[in-house]
C-alpha cells in the first residue's frame, strides 16, 4: 500500500503493504518482450524524466508497483468490474485460506494499539463535535487524565501537551482559539496521559483532533484535518509500557508518542487504501484484507515488528489509516466494512493470516519467500493474476531510462568503468527480476538483486526488463495469447437444461437443449469446423448430439454405452468428424466408436482406474484424438498419443487444483495442441493452462454458476 507522511499529497495506486521490519520499497516488472507488456498500451508513468534512447541509455520496461505479494488492488478492481464477488478474490490471492469469525478466532478481541505521532515535543489535541450528538442531546467530552488529574474538554477545547524529558511533561488546556493555559495547567509530572471520550459508541459525538496533522483524501484531492472519531482511547506511551518493553528497543523516548487504542472493526471503517468510489465487491476484499493484516499484527506474541509501542502504524509500514470523515464517499467504504463484518482470513490450521497486498504486479503474484526470504507461506503463493495489468490501472506497463554513465557508477562507485551490459539473469517464479548482471568494458561482471536495481533506478517493482547492450539475459515469460482463442469454454445448468457458450470475445450465448440433469459434452459431428452441443441422458444411455448450437431438438440421437457411463468425444481416426465414446468408471475402460451411429465401439482398451475422470484431446497436434484421465485423489493427469499404449505419454502433476474442480481439454492458444484447465465451482472461476509444463494457469476468468455442468469446443468465433 502507499501511505504518504502526513502533509504530504497522496499518489491513489498505492505501491505497498509492508510486513514487520521488511522493506518498504516498491517492486516492479517488465520488458521489451515482457508478460502482457507486448500486447499492452505502453503507458509511460516516471519519476523521472525518459532520456533519449541511444548506446548510452538504459531503458527499463516494467510493470506494477509494489511488492506484489498477495492480492493487487487493481486486480480486484477489474475482477469486481468483471463479476466477481468478494470472497472469490480473497480465495484466489490467499491460496488455501478460508473466511471466519474474527470473534471465533480470538474471543478475547483485544483492542489494536495504533502509532498516530512519535517523538513529538510539543502535541496540541482538540475536542471536536461530530454531526451526531448523544440520545439526550449534547456531544460527549473529551477527558485528559494522568493518575490521579483529570480534565474534560469540550468543543474546540484544547490540551497542548509538552515534553521536557523522558519523565517530566507538562499539559496547559484552554479554551477554543484562547491563549495557553486559559483553563488550566498541570504541573509537571508523569509523560502518560490518557484521552478519552464516546470513541466506542457506534457513531461516536465526538472526535480528536491533531493540530498541525493532515491528510489529503484520494477522491478529491482535499486537505483535512487528521482527526479520529472511534477508539476507545488515545495514549502517550511512558517506558513502562508493555508494548515498549516487549518490542526490545532503547526504551528512553524523544518525545510523545501518541497512540489510538481501538477495536479492529472500527479500525477498519478508518482505513483509505484506495478510492471509496470503487465498485462495491472490490471495497469489500479490501476491507476483509486489510481487517485480517490489522487482527493478524495484534496477535502476534511480539509486536516489535512494527518498530513501535504499537501493533500498527497509520503509515505504509502498516496499513494507511485516517480515522474519521476523511472524505464525502466514506460511507462506500463503511457500508462494505459493515458488509463484511468481524470476516477475517485463515489459514486451513486456522490461524489468521497476514494478508498483505500491493498496489499492483506484472500479471502474476510475487511468492512471500521469494520477496523476503524465510520459508514458503502457502497461503501467500505466486498465482496469475493478469486482472492486475487491465486498464485503468496507470501503473499496468511503465519505462524508465537512466544514462549508462549514473548507473556504471551507482554499481561501481568513482570513477566506474564503461557498462557495456546489463541484463536480468535470474528470475522469480512470478517472472519478476531476481538477479541483474552488468558488465564493463573491462571485463568485470558484477551482479546485484532486484532490490537493488530498483532503488537504484527509482523502479515501481521488482517486475521488469532491461534493454542494454548484450540481449542475453533470461527471457522474461512469453506473452498471454490471443483473447480469441481457439477453443472456448461453455456451461449447462443442470436444473434447467440451459446453455451458455462463451465466445472468443466474451459475449455470451444461451439457449435450451436437453432435459435436467443430462450430462453435456460437445464435439463437431458433421465436419464443418464448427463443436456443437452432445447430452448424455445417464437414465436411459441414450446419446443426444445436435449439429448447430442453438434451441431445437437433437439432430441424432442414438443408444450407446450403460447407465451410468462418462461421455467422451474425439476425432479418433482423423477424418475430421468428431464421433462419441464413453468411459466406464466401473472397469477403468474406455469404448470408442469412428461413427455417429448405433452399435459396438471400434476401440476399446483399459485405461485409468475406477473413481479416474475421462478427459480427449489432440494432446501432441498429429490430428488426431486421443484420451486421459484425471485422477482426482493425487491430482495426477494421464494422457496418451496412441491407442496401442498401455503406459502414458503425458504424465502431470495438477497441484493447483482443488476439491471440487472440473476438468477440462481444449485447444486455448490455437497451437494445434489440446492441453488441460479446470472450472472451480467454488469461486465461479476458470484455469486454463498452454502447455503441461507451465507452472500455473495463465488464462484465468469468472465465468457462470458454482452449480453448473463445464465443457468447452470451438463454437465458430
Amino acid at each position: 500500500m502507499h501511505h504518504t507522511a502526513r502533509g504530504e499529497p497522496l499518489n491513489p495506486t498505492k505501491p505497498w503493504v509492508d510486513i514487520g521490519v521488511m522493506s518498504l520499497h516498491p517492486q516492479l516488472r517488465a520488458r521489451r518482450s515482457f508478460v502482457l507488456l507486448a500486447t499492452i498500451v505502453a503507458l509511460i508513468i516516471g519519476a523521472q524524466p525518459a532520456l533519449a534512447a541511444g548506446d548510452d541509455t538504459v531503458e527499463f520496461d516494467g510493470a506494477g508497483w509494489g511488492h506484489g505479494v498477495g492480492m493487487s488492488q487493481w486486480g480486484a478492481y477489474a475482477q469486481a468490474q468483471q463479476g466477481w464477488t468478494y470472497d472469490a478474490t480473497i480465495a484466489h490471492y490467499y491460496t488455501g485460506t478460508s473466511l471466519a469469525a474474527y470473534d471465533a478466532i480470538n474471543p478475547s478481541r483485544n483492542n489494536l494499539w495504533v502509532n498516530l505521532e512519535t517523538d513529538r515535543t510539543d502535541l496540541t489535541l482538540r475536542a471536536r463535535d461530530t454531526s451526531t450528538q448523544l440520545p439526550g442531546g449534547g456531544h460527549a467530552p473529551a477527558t485528559v487524565t494522568r493518575g490521579a488529574e483529570t480534565q474534560d474538554l469540550t468543543h474546540r477545547q484544547t490540551v497542548r501537551l509538552l515534553w521536557i524529558n523522558e519523565n517530566t511533561c507538562t499539559a496547559e488546556f484552554s479554551e477554543a482559539d484562547g491563549s495557553p493555559g486559559s483553563i488550566a495547567t498541570w504541573p509537571e509530572g508523569s509523560c502518560d496521559f490518557d484521552v478519552t471520550w464516546d470513541g466506542t459508541a457506534e457513531t461516536p459525538s465526538t472526535a480528536i483532533q491533531i493540530e498541525g496533522c493532515f491528510l489529503v483524501e484520494f477522491d478529491t484531492g482535499i486537505k483535512r484535518n487528521c482527526r479520529y472519531g472511534r477508539g476507545a482511547a488515545i495514549r502517550t506511551i511512558d517506558n513502562e509500557s508493555p508494548l515498549r518493553t516487549a518490542s526490545g528497543l532503547d526504551p528512553n523516548f524523544d518525545g510523545f508518542d501518541l497512540i489510538l487504542d481501538i477495536d479492529v472493526d472500527a479500525y477498519t471503517r478508518g482505513i483509505s487504501e484506495v478510492s471509496y468510489s470503487w465498485p462495491t465487491e472490490a471495497l469489500k476484499a479490501q476491507a476483509v484484507a486489510a481487517r485480517s493484516y490489522a487482527a493478524e499484527a495484534g496477535d502476534r506474541i511480539n509486536p516489535s515488528a512494527q518498530k513501535c509501542a504499537c501493533d500498527l502504524k497509520d503509515t505504509s509500514a502498516s496499513q494507511r489509516y485516517v480515522g474519521w470523515g476523511h472524505t464525502s464517499n466514506q460511507n462506500r467504504w463503511i457500508a462494505a466494512v459493515e458488509a463484511t463484518d468481524n470476516l477475517i482470513v485463515t489459514s486451513p490450521a486456522g490461524k489468521i493470516v497476514s494478508t498483505v497486498y500491493s498496489s499492483s504486479n506484472g500479471g502474476k503474484s510475487e511468492a512471500f519467500h521469494e520477496r523476503w526470504g524465510g520459508a514458503p507461506r502457502s497461503y501467500l503463493a505466486s498465482v496469475d493474476d493478469p486482472w492486475s495489468l487491465k486498464a485503468p490501472n496507470p501503473r499496468r506497463s511503465w519505462k524508465f531510462s537512466l544514462s549508462a554513465a549514473t548507473l556504471a557508477a551507482k554499481v561501481w562507485g568513482t570513477n566506474p568503468p564503461t557498462l557495456t551490459s546489463v541484463k536480468v539473469i535470474a528470475r522469480n517464479t512470478s517472472g519478476s527480476a531476481k538477479t541483474v548482471e552488468f558488465r564493463s568494458a573491462d571485463g568485470d561482471v558484477t551482479t546485484k538483486s532486484a532490490a537493488w536495481m530498483t532503488s537504484a533506478a527509482g523502479l515501481y517493482s521488482w517486475y521488469f526488463d532491461v534493454d542494454f547492450g548484450d540481449d542475453g539475459g533470461v527471457d522474461p515469460p512469453p506473452p498471454d495469447p490471443d483473447p480469441t482463442l481457439s477453443d472456448q469454454v461453455a456451461l449447462q445448468d443442470p436444473r434447467t437444461g440451459i446453455w451458455q457458450i462463451r465466445r472468443g470475445d466474451g459475449s455470451v450465448d444461451s439457449y435450451y437443449f436437453g432435459n435436467p440433469n443430462d450430462t453435456p459434452y460437445a464435439g463437431d459431428w458433421d465436419g464443418d469446423g464448427v463443436d456443437t452441443m452432445g447430452l448424455y441422458r445417464e437414465s436411459t444411455g441414450f446419446l443426444f448430439l445436435r449439429n448447430s448450437n442453438d434451441q431445437g431438438v437433437a439432430d441424432i440421437d442414438i443408444y450407446y454405452g450403460n447407465p451410468g457411463d462418462r461421455p467422451i468425444s474425439g476425432d479418433w481416426n482423423g477424418d475430421g468428424i468428431d464421433t462419441v465414446g464413453i468411459f466406464r468408471p466401473s472397469q477403468g475402460k474406455f469404448y470408442l466408436r469412428n461413427s455417429n451411429t448405433q452399435g459396438v465401439a471400434d476401440i476399446d482398451f483399459a485405461f485409468g482406474q475406477p473413481g479416474d475422470v475421462p478427459i480427449a484431446g489432440d494432446w501432441d497436434g498429429d490430428g488426431v484424438d486421443t484420451v486421459g484421465v484425471y485422477r482426482p485423489s493425487t491430482k495426477m493427469v494421464y494422457l496418451i498419443n496412441e491407442f496401442s499404449n498401455s503406459q502414458p505419454d503425458v504424465t502431470f502433476d495438477y497441484a493447483g487444483t482443488a476439491a471440487g474442480d472440473r476438468i477440462v481439454a481444449g485447444d486455448w492458444d490455437g497451437d494445434g495442441d489440446d492441453t488441460v484447465g479446470v472450472f472451480r465451482p467454488s469461486t465461479k472461476t476458470w484455469y486454463l493452462r498452454d502447455t503441461f509444463t507451465q507452472a500455473s494457469a495463465n488464462i484465468v476468468f469468472v465465468f457462470g454458476e458454482s452449480h453448473m455442468n463445464p465443457t468447452a469446443g470451438d463454437w465458430g468465433g
